[in-house]
């Protein structure tokens, strides 16, 4: 029941495929719809997640940590709602639970990153000798049986970028 008014309110809300600048103006639209007040907080941090899912779908930003935002976001609203805590305790409370949503997401992306990078040298993704790169001499004009000129090659991975020379 809760997850079917929550999608009631999150439909009106915003579209995906929204840009940065759609997702604030989402925003505003759900602030305008739901003037902060007791009774509308809940209701405002669910057209605020919706905002945040659809941005969130289209951008780089992390889903769990939209996910954990929102959750965050909810249960404060509707700790405001039931008058319990005051505005300003709920955007401290949320700011501190949107830092530790990002740097669990940060955290999560290095990892793996690391794995990848492991995989990678553990398969010969990176290779640090030189190898050889078939090339055709004209590739518009390319031919299944024509003979290929060999090219040396050499990979080097500096931090967490490959750098590829060919000679």
């Amino acid at each position: 029941m809760i997850l079917a008014s929550g999608l009631f309110f999150l439909s009106g809300c915003s579209k995906p495929g929204q840009s940065k600048k759609d997702f604030l103006a989402a925003k505003d639209i759900c602030r305008a719809k739901y003037p902060q007040r007791v009774g509308n907080f809940y209701k405002l941090a669910l057209c605020i997640d919706g905002a945040e899912f659809n941005y969130t779908a289209e951008s780089p930003v992390d889903f769990q940590e939209a996910v954990d935002r929102a959750a965050a976001r909810d249960a404060l609203a509707k700790q405001q709602d039931a008058g319990q805590i005051s505005s300003e305790e709920a955007q401290l409370t949320f700011g501190k639970a949107a830092a530790r949503a990002q740097a669990s997401a940060i955290a999560t992306s290095n990892a793996n990153r690391a794995r990848a990078a492991a995989a990678m040298l553990q398969s010969g993704a990176y290779q640090l000798h030189p190898y050889q790169a078939p090339i055709y001499p004209d590739i518009m004009n390319f031919h299944p049986f024509q003979t290929q000129t060999p090219v040396n090659c050499t990979s080097n991975a500096i931090g967490q970028t490959l750098y590829t020379n060919c000679r």
